[in-house]
């Protein structure tokens, strides 16, 4: 996709990465140069890190932040998208993400992750019953 993504909505987030696999990941992307300008893979990096110094490669390393939620937009954000985010970070995830990306030309992306299968969706607006 040419564009990058304004933002990311969060529909469901209960998961995490082993520390191990957060610092290869972040490792690879940093030398690649593809990590997006606002990435939540960068908050995981201290305590992933920090995991690492004792020992813990297995520690489990909560994915999103309580206040941040998600962060993938900005420069690279766009290109990063189905290369860093659905194929490698998504296969490392246990737990579920499902999210939906806000395209900054419009358009919207659906996404599930699923202990480390990313599939995409369509995304479907709906309004419920009349308030009163």
């Amino acid at each position: 996709m040419s564009t990058n993504i304004d933002s990311l909505h969060v529909l469901a987030l209960d998961a995490w990465i082993r520390a191990a696999d957060v610092v290869e990941i972040l490792r690879q992307a940093k030398a690649e140069r593809t990590l997006p300008e606002n990435c939540f893979m960068r908050r995981m990096e201290k305590p992933a890190m920090d995991a690492l110094l004792q020992g813990k490669a297995d520690e489990a390393i909560p994915v999103g932040h309580p206040t941040d939620g998600l962060l993938w937009s900005g420069v690279r954000s766009g290109d990063s998208y189905q290369s860093l985010l659905q194929t490698t970070i998504a296969s490392k995830v246990h737990g579920i993400i499902e999210l939906v990306a806000i395209w900054e030309d419009g358009g919207f992306t659906g996404l599930r992750i699923k202990d480390g299968v990313a599939r995409a969706h369509e995304v479907k607006f709906s309004l419920g019953a009349a308030l009163r």
